[in-house]
């Protein structure tokens, strides 16, 4: 056998020139087993065309790198680091950035790329398994929580935390359908929940609280404001809007105290059901103090019911006096209370 085990192919014959020399004849015999061990050799070596392939395994001594075409390297594989902390580093330099590893199925295995890592697939339905006590996802980048994980069956639940560089933690838990489904969706834009300085708050779109539990067990609930306020929960009391000008009551203020300040005469304005819908039922109060202007109620396009005179549009409350409107219909609300005209 021409090659020595470790990477050196020897001829049986060294020099034929020495042969001649010595006047030594020509041997069909030298001459055949010359040619069989060339034809040994080059049994053991690799084709490019891929008719001759490894039956063992190869330790290459650099980095493997293959080309085709016009390309630049289109796939390379290295083995780096030291005897006892080996790595494996794939790159990949065409011009889709793509890396894929197929299964025996002919299905895919894996699919790496800018846009997206992709394992598995749904003929397989192979299970991809991390053996480990924890598991840290780092995100980092502007958007720092895109992150979703979906339970595939109505009785799977799934659970993930992720937190910022701030601390700020959010958690979501969910059943992706059926009759015992909980919550649904993703932690950027449906349900959630938050820690923060201890206290526990639930959301529906991943950053506006919406209601919570503080350290202490007490619940709070938010107004519908843009950047709502945190409230008690329950009907322990009506939550207070002081005004001291003429104001456009808006969505936030349903069931709050609407609470004139000034000494001067001003105008609270019900906006119309097609601007600001309030749901049907909603209660908005009006308390006017003593030593307080006139305060106006009034209006826009819909309909304001004096209760129980019966007469329509803007009301006069004077000092000291309270006022309860309550809406009975899409554009149909009653008011009633003391010191009202």
């Amino acid at each position: 056998m021409p090659w020595s085990g470790t990477g050196t192919y020897t001829r049986g014959y060294a020099s034929w020139t020495a042969d001649a020399t010595n006047g030594l004849p020509i041997s069909a015999t030298k001459f055949d087993t010359e040619d069989n061990d060339f034809a040994a050799g080059i049994q053991n070596c690799l084709t490019i065309d891929g008719q001759n392939k490894p039956n063992g395994t190869l330790t290459w001594a650099q980095t493997l790198a293959l080309t085709k075409g016009s390309d630049a390297t289109i796939f390379s594989i290295a083995r780096t680091g030291g005897t006892n902390n080996p790595s494996l580093t794939w790159a990949v330099a065409d011009n889709t950035d793509l890396i894929t590893a197929t299964l025996n199925t002919g299905n895919l295995a894996f699919s790496l790329n800018p846009a997206a890592y992709v394992f598995g697939n749904s003929a397989d339905q192979p299970a991809v398994t991390f053996n480990t006590q924890g598991m840290t996802i780092a995100l980092t980048g502007t958007n720092s929580y895109a992150l979703a994980l979906k339970a595939p069956g109505a009785t799977s639940q799934v659970s993930f935390e992720l937190e910022n560089s701030a601390g700020l933690q959010k958690f979501a838990f969910g059943l992706s359908q059926g009759a015992n489904q909980v919550l649904t969706g993703s932690v950027l834009n449906d349900f959630c929940m938050l820690t923060q300085g201890g206290n526990l708050w639930l959301s529906t779109n991943g950053s506006t609280i919406n209601a919570g539990m503080t350290t202490t067990g007490q619940w709070q609930i938010s107004d519908l404001a843009a950047s709502p306020t945190l409230f008690a929960a329950g009907y322990m009391n009506l939550p207070q809007n002081t005004q001291a000008g003429n104001y456009a009551i808006v969505l936030a203020d349903q069931a709050k105290q609407l609470i004139h300040s000034s000494g001067s005469a001003h105008t609270y304005t019900i906006p119309a059901n097609a601007s600001v819908a309030y749901p049907t039922g909603t209660v908005l109060h009006f308390v006017n103090p003593p030593s307080s202007g006139v305060l106006t109620i009034a209006i826009t396009s819909d309909t304001l019911t004096l209760v129980p005179a019966g007469s329509t549009g803007s009301r006069t409350l004077t000092a000291p006096g309270v006022a309860t409107a309550e809406k009975i219909g899409s554009t149909t609300w009653l008011i009633y209370g003391s010191n009202l005209t």
